[in-house]
């Protein structure tokens, strides 16, 4: 007995500090010992998934880990970086570990070994260059690090060919095996994390096994027949067989017990609603999910946030910041410092591609694009944030639909470093009063080019998602008319409450287009001018109610009128909405792009507006280039022959007609040339 202590004591005293008088675990399952908790359940690296708690635990982190894109990169002199996809780790980490494993079942493996054991262990496949061409995982209970008499790092393992096979023994030098460890003493090796929370783990087993008796035993809790008289062996077995065959399963629970000859019986244990059973198991997940620092929202239908916050994306973006980045960077570390080691390897590394775990909401993401878009964001970074190819120009510079839009008053940032030098002073126009025809006078491209032609643009840009918010808006409220009118009566009262509701939802809705329009017209009116003009906010708040109110006006009297005929015309009127949306969003996007100038010009100080109407506008020729002070009216009711579209106090700017496209621009100096220019 002794040469086998000396030898396994030579061969197995690794750097874990086991020995024969303190085994590992590897030891104590050899030779059938036993790793009993407190709670008397067996609980090593393989029983342990059987607790559906660590299970689920191992299962999230693997799985995460293994979506999460790994890349190799390759260091740019400027200080960027790149994808090296030329370098053969990169397929190895991103799409095919080896020739039977893709990078996700290699990923995934590797990292519910660390979950478990503690250590991930892989044989590194190379090329005869030295090249990594394949990564293959190796048993973790089954290799382990040993330091030779001449203090070289070698790795013992056993290779398994079949189920059941007791395996090859192999060792391996240390370049040839890549080794992830976990927390540990020496940095080295991991500690066994099952190990580490074995008590816990069995605890929720024995609660588990306990829950499966209870309900196996008709959901009583222990009891024993009691008799006065003595009964001999036999009958004590047939009384056996009988309560079995009568009161235990899930099949047999709460059927009537018959006892006689003076039976009684007696409850040995407690039921499980005085041990607080649901509380305890409850807890037991609780420190489970813990221990791996998982939400216990994820893990079970606990109503408790966990560390991370308590809203959806606080916690996605926790558990990505403390529970998947430590791990991420274990597996960056180690990629680092095993497999690209050669001089050739200088500037590669590799890591995680963390953004689709931690990105926030689509809200946050757009606001934040939008600050950093034109100062260190492009279009295309922006593109590529989202997974979105890079732009395209569209090859017909008239298909509005495909056009990107920018604020005007922006330029390259290569002005910055390089700007380009001012005109002489001969070649600086003098500000001039834009020379403008009477009446309905002018061909068409005199009418309106330069800043009028900038802003017609723009309102064409804009109905095409005004149609989308509109066309929403409508959909629902026709829909919500024609569900509430078949359950409610007098409809002139639950309208009125349904439009007050309604409300709402049309400024969610509209508030974020008008207040996007009005950067752009501000981005305009800026360029046209040369110098700032604002759009007030709550002029754009104040813009963002009135439609809300115009809305709600003619379709709550139209909605009564259709509630006093017969369901059947309301339902095909109703119908027929959301087809008004192109009409209600040509309107808005000039009447709404024409409101906001006129407000900008406000703020910039200018006194005098022009009207300059429009290409295809029938009934608006008789306003072109007619002048009035910026808060005068272009025309009253009753001058017009059509004042359909004339307020009541008076038109202050377009439109004035069905698809009108007319503007009202500045009258006076400007600074910058672009501006308009008429015959």
């Amino acid at each position: 007995m002794g040469v086998l202590v000396r030898a396994l004591e030579r061969r197995y005293s690794v750097l874990t500090g086991a020995s024969l008088e303190n085994p590992a675990n590897w030891a104590i399952r050899t030779f059938g010992g036993q790793q009993n908790t407190a709670a008397g359940v067996e609980v090593n690296e393989r029983t342990a998934l059987y607790a559906i708690d660590v299970s689920t635990c191992i299962k999230i982190i693997s799985e995460t880990i293994a979506q999460v894109p790994l890349i190799t990169y390759k260091r740019l002199e400027s200080g960027g970086k790149k994808r090296g996809t030329n370098h053969p780790l990169y397929t190895v980490l991103h799409d095919q570990a080896n020739e039977e494993m893709t990078a996700f079942a290699l990923k995934e493996t590797m990292q519910a070994h660390l979950l478990t054991w503690g250590n991930a262990y892989a044989w590194i496949e190379r090329n005869d260059t030295g090249d990594c061409v394949g990564l293959w995982p190796l048993l973790p209970d089954r290799t382990f690090p040993v330091r030779t008499s001449s203090g070289d790092l070698v790795y013992h393992t056993q290779i398994k060919k079949l189920p059941g096979d007791p395996g090859l023994s192999r060792i391996l030098p240390a370049r040839d095996v890549f080794h992830i460890a976990g927390l540990g003493f020496d940095g080295l090796i991991g500690y066994s994390v099952i190990t580490m929370m074995r008590e816990q783990i069995g605890l929720a087993q024995a609660q588990e096994e306990y829950a499966g008796r209870f309900y196996g035993n008709g959901s009583m809790p222990p009891a024993a027949l009691m008799y006065a008289k003595q009964l001999s062996t036999d009958d004590i077995k047939r009384l056996h067989a009988e309560w079995d065959q009568g009161h235990k399963g899930v099949a047999n629970a709460w059927k009537m017990a018959l006892l006689d000859q003076g039976m009684d019986i007696k409850v040995l244990g407690i039921n499980q609603q005085d041990a607080q059973f649901i509380e305890q198991r409850r807890f037991s997940s609780e420190k489970i999910a813990g221990f791996f620092r998982v939400p216990p929202d994820m893990v079970t239908s606990s109503d408790k946030a966990g560390p991370y916050g308590v809203g959806i994306e606080q916690r996605q973006i926790g558990f990505a910041k403390f529970t998947i980045q430590p791990w991420a960077v274990r597996w960056e570390h180690a990629i680092n410092a095993k497999l690209l080691l050669r001089p050739r390897d200088t500037g590669y590394f590799a890591e995680f591609l963390m953004d689709g775990l931690e990105r926030a909401d689509l809200d946050k993401r757009y606001n934040a694009y939008a600050v950093g878009f034109g100062k260190w964001l492009t279009t295309d970074d922006i593109r590529a944030l989202e997974n979105l190819n890079p732009y395209e120009p569209p090859e017909d510079p008239s298909d509005v639909g495909k056009i990107l839009l920018w604020p005007l008053n922006m330029g390259s940032a290569k002005n910055v470093a390089n700007p380009p030098a001012p005109p002489a002073a001969g070649d600086v126009p003098s500000p001039q009063r834009p020379s403008l025809p009477s009446g309905g006078e002018g061909t068409s491209s005199q009418r309106g080019t330069g800043a009028a032609s900038s802003r017609r643009a723009l309102a064409k840009a804009q109905r095409i998602s005004l149609t989308d918010v509109v066309e929403r808006v409508l959909r629902r409220e026709s829909a919500d008319i024609q569900s509430r009118s078949r359950k409610r009566a007098n409809p002139p009262e639950w309208l009125d409450i349904f439009y007050d509701e309604h409300r709402a939802y049309i400024v969610r809705q509209v508030g974020p287009q008008f207040r996007a329009y009005a950067a752009l017209i501000e981005a305009e009116i800026s360029r046209e001018l040369g110098k700032e003009a604002k759009v007030p906010d709550a002029f754009v708040a104040k813009y963002i109610d009135g439609y809300a109110q115009r809305h709600i006006a003619a379709s709550a009297a139209e909605s009564k009128l259709l509630l006093g005929g017969s369901a059947k015309d309301m339902e095909s009127a109703l119908l027929t909405w959301p087809a008004r949306s192109e009409w209600l969003a040509l309107r808005e996007a000039n009447q709404a792009g024409n409101a906001f100038a006129v407000a900008a010009y406000r703020d910039a100080g200018i006194s005098t507006l022009c009207w300059v109407a429009g290409d295809d506008c029938a009934d608006c020729p008789g306003l072109h280039g007619k002048e009035v002070p910026i808060d005068g009216k272009f025309a009253q009711r009753g001058e017009l022959s059509d004042d359909r579209f004339v307020p009541a106090a008076g038109l202050g700017h377009p439109p004035l007609c069905d698809g009108c496209e007319c503007v009202v621009l500045a009258v006076g100096p400007v600074l910058n040339d672009s501006a308009i220019r008429l015959a």
